[in-house]
């Protein structure tokens, strides 16, 4: 089995990890020149943005070639998930691929322009609903989840209003305060390596992604968007620093 994934946060790298398999980071897999894969089972995992599939995994879904009987995957979200699961159906379609399993979890809110971090909770039912999910993968459960007619006008209301399109991202709303000790984190962590180290001070090109891997794993919280809620940070329990550096740098866990 194989998983690709896509982390900020270590949420979908945690996610990926109870799945189990060789893990393969989204970023890492687009650095590389072949992109044909076959597995006994192959799977996504990948968080919501803005009520849809983040552009770097449509680029990704672009690029790369499925060879396996049993493709799935597993969406996270913290507030509400949209039409994710139907977009990403559509996206498979254009490629002649199939979804054999298809479902999303329900996760902490880590979204720093709309929710205080101090102020969210862990779902109640989270890590039941992952194993669920675990069970089903492992038993070949062939299964899509539906979204409502509701929530996939949503998914393109929103995409067309606060589509997370490759480029400036949040650079605008980025404060860097004299509280940075130039560990360079912020350089290795991004995913697209669109942060430079300039006399030891971070500077962002124009290749970002929204993701906010940078801010949300600062040791010294000093990257700070100028509209978020709150100054506290949110790094799943379960994943270290090093693993979202190691994951967004190499690709490999």
């Amino acid at each position: 089995m194989k998983i690709f994934y896509f982390t900020s946060t270590g949420n979908c790298l945690m996610v990926a990890k109870h799945i189990g398999g060789e893990l393969i980071s989204i970023p890492a897999a687009l650095k590389g020149e072949t992109m044909d894969y076959e597995a006994d089972a192959i799977g996504l995992v990948f968080p919501v943005y803005g009520l849809a599939v983040p552009p770097i995994i449509e680029e990704f879904l672009e690029r790369a070639e499925f060879h396996t009987p049993y493709l799935f995957a597993v969406i996270t979200f913290g507030t509400f998930a949209g039409g994710a699961i139907r977009q990403l159906s559509d996206l498979l379609d254009r490629k002649g691929e199939t979804l054999a399993y298809a479902n999303q979890l329900h996760m902490q809110e880590n979204y720093l322009p709309g929710f205080a971090m101090e102020k969210q909770k862990k779902p109640r039912k989270q890590d039941e609903k992952l194993e669920q999910i675990c069970q089903d993968i492992h038993s070949g459960k062939y299964f899509v989840r539906k979204n409502s007619r509701f929530a996939c006008m949503m998914t393109r209301t929103h995409q067309a209003d606060y589509h997370y399109k490759r480029g400036g991202g949040v650079t605008q709303q980025l404060q860097i305060s004299a509280d940075c000790t130039h560990c360079g984190i912020c350089e290795k962590i991004c995913p697209t390596g669109n942060i430079q180290l300039e006399a030891g001070t971070p500077v962002y090109g124009n290749d970002c992604l929204s993701c906010l891997a940078c801010i949300q794993n600062c040791p010294q919280k000093a990257i700070r968007l100028s509209n978020e809620k709150s100054a506290q940070r949110y790094r799943n329990p379960e994943i270290e620093l090093t693993e979202i550096v190691q994951a967004n740098q190499s690709g490999q866990y």
